[in-house]
């Protein structure tokens, strides 16, 4: 009898992914990873070199633009330089997925809730 060959292996549920710290500087619990088209939070801090897990799927709380309010159900972008949630415009330079505002956040406000969806679609930034 022929051996198969493995042509897939599960590894994950894919909410908290595996994640090498391959900086300069240790990471801090909460510190947002922008992974270009999307983003994910450490869970736990993360030395130089070493490995951690970071959310990439849940409900998360992030620091968000001032002076414009988030309707419930918007697709939130993170920009990695500003280090702020928004949902367009504003100049910034960069535009990773977050997903979608589970709560609205009044303009005034410094955090928006979103439910983190790497895949939530959005043509905006």
């Amino acid at each position: 009898m022929a051996v198969q060959q493995v042509v897939a292996q599960y590894k994950q549920a894919g909410f908290i992914i595996d994640y090498q710290n391959t900086g300069v500087a240790d990471m801090v619990a909460g510190a947002v990873i922008d992974f270009g088209t999307y983003v994910g939070i450490t869970l736990a801090p993360i030395p130089v070199n070493q490995w951690g897990g970071v959310a990439i799927r849940g409900v998360a709380s992030f620091a968000k633009e001032t002076g414009s309010a988030i309707t419930r159900g918007a697709i939130c972008l993170w920009d990695s330089t500003a280090q702020v949630a928004f949902v367009t415009g504003g100049g910034y330079t960069s535009a990773a997925t977050i997903g979608k505002a589970i709560y609205g956040a009044a303009s005034g406000d410094l955090y928006v809730d979103v439910l983190m969806d790497p895949y939530a679609e959005t043509t905006t930034g």
